[in-house]
């Protein structure tokens, strides 16, 4: 959102990003030293060490649907202060 790119980011990631490709994961020919134990953890840890939200979605549009309800929310609370109240829209609540 212009003007709070220090307030509220996206950055989407697929698990091929994290520990291989789909196709080899499907595939069942993706052999990684990772514990997926750990992989979770790590993210955990990142989510406590730096308040970043880790969120999994089942499929895109679910994830988009997140996101939106999401950055409606962080741009009203930041805009309080120079606004008047935003109505709800009827999908945010």
């Amino acid at each position: 959102m212009k003007g709070l790119e220090e307030v509220f980011a996206i950055e989407r990631k697929t698990i091929s990003d994290i520990v291989g490709t789909r196709h080899e994961i499907e595939a069942g020919q993706y052999r990684s030293l990772s514990n997926p134990r750990a992989i979770l953890a790590s993210l955990a840890a990142l989510e406590a060490r730096y308040d970043i939200p880790v969120i999994f979605a089942p499929e895109t549009l679910s994830a988009a649907l997140m996101i939106e309800q999401w950055a409606f929310w962080s741009w009203r609370e930041h805009s309080k202060a120079f606004t008047k109240p935003t109505p709800t829209p009827e999908w945010a609540v």
